[in-house]
């Protein structure tokens, strides 16, 4: 939904998205898990609300991935620190043989949760 403001004498445009996982949200909010869970059986709309499960390859590199993010040093703002370092020594300590690809999906992890994280902070100001 598009609406138009004047500030400071010069027309701008704001644009509030709205997300189909907002219906189901709401839906799961109101009426419970166990209720969409019905309505998603039968209702081809709703089934299409319904979280995708997780792909059994995917697992593996998420666990080392939280493995990696829980025992990262913090800034003095309490951010995580989560460098190719990091993740090296943690390869060398585990004995986990990461390769190229998989350290960069680890790395592409880190900057998903660091912007997850912004944004919760941004909703909490």
């Amino acid at each position: 939904m598009k609406t138009e403001k004047v500030v400071k004498g010069k027309k701008t445009t704001d644009c509030e998205y709205r997300r189909n996982i907002d219906k189901r949200i709401k839906f799961v909010e109101t009426q419970g898990q166990e209720a969409f869970d019905r309505v998603a059986a039968i209702d081809e709309n709703y089934a299409k609300l319904k979280d995708l499960p997780c792909p059994s390859e995917c697992l593996w590199i998420w666990e080392h991935f939280m493995n990696i993010w829980n025992e990262c040093e913090r800034d003095f703002n309490g951010n995580v620190v989560l460098t190719y370092g990091t993740i090296l020594d943690y390869m060398e300590c585990m004995a986990v043989p990461l390769n190229v690809a998989e350290r960069t999906m680890v790395m592409k992890m880190k900057h998903w949760a660091v912007s997850e994280i912004a944004q919760l902070k941004d909703k909490e100001d």
